[in-house]
Formats: C-alpha cells, sequence, structure tokens
C-alpha cells in the first residue's frame, strides 16, 4: 500500500522558479502478516531562478521484519533507519553542466552507508559531448549473510546456524563517455569504466534467535573461530558442548576491473548501418584481502591481462 500527497507552486519568486513537496509512504506485508516494508519519506524539488535544481529526499523506516537476511530460513528483524538523498543540477542550456548526488543511510544497530557522485558534462564544440562520473561508496553493514550450515543442536533456529560477518566495503569508480558526431551519418561513442571495490569481512557470528537482529560472535561471545590454513577458518560453536565443528571461506576480497567500449557507426544509406565495435575487458580479484589501497589496487588493474575483442555487424534495410 503506498499513499503519496503533494503540494506544489509554479509562480516564479525572487529565487525559486517553481517547487514542490510529496511526503509519501509505503507499506507491505506478507501473508503471514509480518510488515516487511515501512517507509515514510519527504522530497521536495527546487528549481530556482537560473535553472539549477535540486531534490532533497529523506527517509524514515522504522523496525519491521526482514524476510530476506537469513536467505529463507527463519524471519529476522530489521532495525530502524533513517536516509537522505540530495541531487544538484545545474542548468541544462549551458553547454558545460555540472550535477552531483549523494546518498546517507544510517540504521540504530550501527550499519552506514555513503555514496558521492559528483558529474561534469563539457561540450566543447556543438558535435562533441564528454561526461566525466566518479563514484565514491563506502558502506558498513553489520550483518552481511555468509552461509547457512545445518545442525540439530541448533534448536533455537529450527535445526541450522546462520552465520554473517561485519562488511565494510569502499569502492571507487570513473566513468567516462564521449560522443562525437562527425557527420549525420558517421558518428563515434567510447564508454570506459575502472572500478576499484575492497571488501573486508569480520567477526564472523551466528543469529541468536528468530525475530531478532542479535548475534553471538565467534570467539567472543561463545565458541572459537581460527584460521583453518586453506584461506578459511574452523568455527566450533559451542566449545564442549556436541555440536560438530564447520568451516567458513574467507569472504574478503578486492575486485578490480576495467571495461571499456569504443563503437563506429555509420548509416551508409537510410535505415542501413554499419558498426564497428572495439571491447576491451580486464580484471581480477584478490581473496584474502579486504583493505582498500588505491596505489597497489590500480597497480595490479593496470597490469593484469586485458581481453580484447572486435565486432563487426551489418544491417541492410530493404525497401519497396
Amino acid at each position: 500500500m503506498a499513499t503519496d500527497i503533494g503540494y506544489a507552486t509554479y509562480r516564479p519568486g525572487r529565487v525559486v522558479r517553481n517547487y514542490r513537496a510529496d511526503l509519501f509512504t509505503t507499506h507491505e506485508w506478507d501473508y503471514d502478516w509480518n510488515r516487511i516494508t515501512f517507509d515514510i519519506g519527504l522530497q521536495q524539488v527546487v528549481r530556482f531562478r537560473n535553472l539549477w535544481r535540486a531534490t532533497l529526499t529523506s527517509h524514515i523506516y522504522p523496525a519491521t521484519s526482514d524476510d530476506h537476511l537469513t536467505r529463507g530460513g527463519p524471519i529476522a528483524h530489521a532495525p530502524a533507519a533513517r536516509e537522505l538523498n540530495l541531487r544538484l543540477n545545474s542548468d541544462p542550456r549551458r553547454r558545460h553542466t555540472v550535477g552531483l548526488e549523494t546518498d546517507w543511510f544510517w540504521d540504530v544497530a550501527g550499519a552506514h552507508f555513503f555514496s558521492l557522485s559528483p558529474s561534469l558534462t563539457l561540450q566543447p564544440a556543438s558535435n562533441l559531448q564528454i561526461a566525466l562520473t566518479p563514484n565514491l561508496v563506502a558502506e558498513h553493514l553489520k550483518a552481511h549473510y555468509v552461509q547457512t550450515t545445518t545442525d540439530a543442536t541448533a534448536t533455537s533456529t529450527f535445526g541450522a546456524r546462520y552465520v554473517f560477518a561485519e562488511l565494510r566495503r569502499t569502492e571507487l569508480a570513473f566513468e567516462t563517455r564521449v560522443n562525437w558526431t562527425f557527420t549525420p551519418t558517421l558518428s563515434l561513442q567510447l564508454y570506459a569504466q575502472p572500478l576499484i571495490s575492497a571488501n573486508q569481512f569480520r567477526d564472523y557470528k551466528e543469529l541468536r534467535a528468530p525475530r531478532t537482529y542479535e548475534f553471538a560472535v565467534y570467539g567472543r561471545d561463545e565458541g572459537s573461530i581460527a584460521p583453518n590454513g586453506n584461506g578459511g577458518f574452523t568455527v566450533d560453536p559451542d566449545g564442549a558442548d556436541p555440536a560438530a565443528p564447520f568451516t567458513i571461506a574467507d569472504q574478503s576480497f578486492n575486485f578490480r576491473s576495467l571495461r571499456a567500449n569504443l563503437v563506429l557507426r555509420w548509416e551508409y544509406r537510410p535505415g542501413a548501418t554499419l558498426f564497428l565495435v572495439w571491447q576491451q575487458n580486464r580484471s581480477n580479484q584478490a581473496d584474502g584481502v579486504g583493505d582498500f589501497d588505491f596505489g597497489r589496487d590500480f597497480k595490479s588493474l593496470r597490469t593484469t591481462p586485458a581481453d580484447n575483442v572486435l565486432a563487426i555487424k551489418l544491417s541492410y534495410w530493404m525497401g519497396m
């Protein structure tokens, strides 16, 4: 169930050209009447006299049930949270424009998410456009799902242990787009995006009980955990008690990639087009790392062998 009530004014003032505010709420239940979505939000959109535009959206998420956290296991608790999203765009009539989008999310359990994405669009000539969009993400999750281990002694969670870990993710990307039109029938498009993502997992733990967001950290709250020499950990969840030990793979990893596409498009007759495409893809993943080091990760990406693909596509329009 979703409801939205809005107010708008289009009478220009000394500073503002028009303004709109929307108060909305969204509710969702499953077939057991567990509330799994509860969102109360306010969106405000302002267009200024100089045609700059700003959008501020705020969300309040009261505590709900989470039917996805255990990936098909018992329902869990979703802590109350807040979110703010801000978007700013300059006058689109100008040859060169700038933009900014940022998002903040945090909950009462200590998780938080932050993203920052400025943008710059340049038009040096009427037939050439260059768009640059870097993006930074910093995320901290208190409980990221890792695995489910069957264990008859885990009676509080119906014969299985639902294993989670704390995740810290730092990601940096830089997107570049170039559109260059030589003639009405001949154009060139370029897309490139290098990306570095560091994902560090720690404090492996299990859900204590259904309908909660409470966890027992191995080696601190219960049981023990130790490296097993094979890139993972051996967990004894209850020490001297009868539960059998099990293993967890080290979830930490760093991912680096570069994707680039260059497309030459020639419409050699009306409706008939020739595409010449070059694509380069290079990527690697370092398991068991997790920390963010731009110099190290960029060097690793730069020295990774590339996969290059050259493709030709020809379409021919047959008409009467």
